[in-house]
């Protein structure tokens, strides 16, 4: 197996701001560090095309945080058995730290965080532990377990089982 490995931080203020996109590979989002997100990419090379699979990240003048998978547009490139490489993303955040992950087929940990979160998935797990704030999830399958969460949530699924443990939810919208 052949890796690439990519590590950044950014300086961030309370309350921090992440956008992470993925396509294919896993999430692990954890609380850590006031002040500083920090990022570990590992791109499995082997697993599709190392040289058009790119990963972009950016700071806004807001302070939010952006880091994508990215491929070339255009289905004629998988047509011709061009696929992306599955992306590993390690991330450390401030716990006052709203989220938007997406993703195409990647599994998704996130633990720890007070904040306004957005989470939209193809396919693959997703996995909520210990957060604060109001949570939409957005997936077509794939398993959806959460625990311990506070605030409102909206739960739009196609075809998904969803697993929910200690949860003290001002609202519900399914």
């Amino acid at each position: 197996m052949t890796q690439e490995t990519i590590e950044r931080t950014f300086q961030v203020a309370a309350p921090a701001r992440l956008n992470l996109r993925n396509i294919c590979g896993s999430v692990d989002l954890r609380s850590g560090p006031e002040g500083a997100i920090s990022v570990t990419a590992v791109k499995q090379t082997h697993t599709g095309d190392s040289e058009r699979t790119k990963i972009k990240f950016t700071q806004e003048a807001d302070g939010s945080v952006n880091i994508a998978t990215r491929f070339p547009d255009g289905a004629w490139i998988w047509l011709f058995g061009s696929h992306p490489c599955c992306v590993d993303y390690f991330v450390k955040a401030p716990r006052a730290c709203s989220l938007r992950v997406e993703g195409v087929s990647h599994t998704t940990v996130v633990e720890g965080f007070e904040g306004q979160f957005d989470f939209n998935s193809v396919g693959g797990e997703l996995s909520l532990r210990d957060l604060t704030g109001p949570v939409r999830v957005r997936t077509v399958s794939g398993p959806v377990s959460a625990e311990n969460l506070s605030g409102r949530l909206k739960l739009d699924s196609v075809s998904a089982d969803a697993e929910f443990k200690q949860v003290k939810l001002a609202s519900v919208e399914a």
